[in-house]
Parts: structure tokens; C-alpha cells; sequence
């Protein structure tokens, strides 16, 4: 008659090897996240500045604080920073980016007025 399996060792065997599958899903699945960034763009650039340019003026929370913060030297210095990158892309950027940057500095430009009142 032949020998029956040890039913405890196949089971222990199929359970490592799910364990060690689920494992290395879960790590992909962590590196794919980390991995995941958003397109190097102009407007996405000019869009992460004029945020901490927000959040400087105290309109838009601190994510990492929770916390509204007004910084008005620190928003004057982005709105620097901002037109800094107008005058340096003068006749470089399309229609949409050229669009979308006049309206963020000018946005900005009131709502930084607005604060010193």
C-alpha cells in the first residue's frame, strides 16, 4: 500500500508559500505606489507653487499640520519666486501655460493684497 502524504506538511507548505506570494504583492504593491508620481509638467510646477503660496497666506490648511499658518513674508517671497519664472519663460511657454500663470499671479497678487489691508 502505498505511503499517504503527510496532509500537515502540505498544508504547511501551501500556506508559506501564499504567505510568502502576499508578501511580495503587498511590497509591489507599496513600491508601486511610491513609484506613482504625476507628470513633470509646467502647470503642475506652477500649481504645487502657487498651494504653498495658498497656504502661506492661510487660505488652504497645512497637510502636515492641520493647521492654517499665515506667513505673509514667505507668500510675498513664492509670488517673487513666481514672477521669477514669468520673466525667465517670456515667450517659451504655450498659450494654456502662459494663460494659466497669468491668472495664478494675478490670483495671488490680490489675495496677498487682501492680507495686508
Amino acid at each position: 500500500m502505498p505511503e499517504q502524504p503527510d496532509l500537515n506538511n502540505v498544508y504547511k507548505k501551501i500556506d508559506e508559500e501564499w504567505k510568502k506570494k502576499a508578501d511580495n504583492e503587498k511590497q509591489d504593491d507599496e513600491t508601486s505606489k511610491l513609484n506613482h508620481l504625476p507628470e513633470a509638467n509646467f502647470l503642475f510646477f506652477i500649481s504645487t507653487l502657487a498651494m504653498e503660496t495658498l497656504m502661506a497666506l492661510g487660505e488652504v490648511e497645512n497637510p502636515i499640520s492641520k493647521t492654517r499658518e499665515t506667513n505673509v513674508e514667505k507668500a510675498k517671497y513664492m509670488i517673487d519666486l513666481i514672477d521669477m519664472l514669468n520673466e525667465k519663460t517670456l515667450n517659451n511657454l504655450s498659450a494654456d501655460e502662459k494663460t494659466y500663470l497669468d491668472e495664478v499671479r494675478y490670483d495671488l497678487k490680490m489675495r496677498y493684497m487682501k492680507k495686508q489691508i
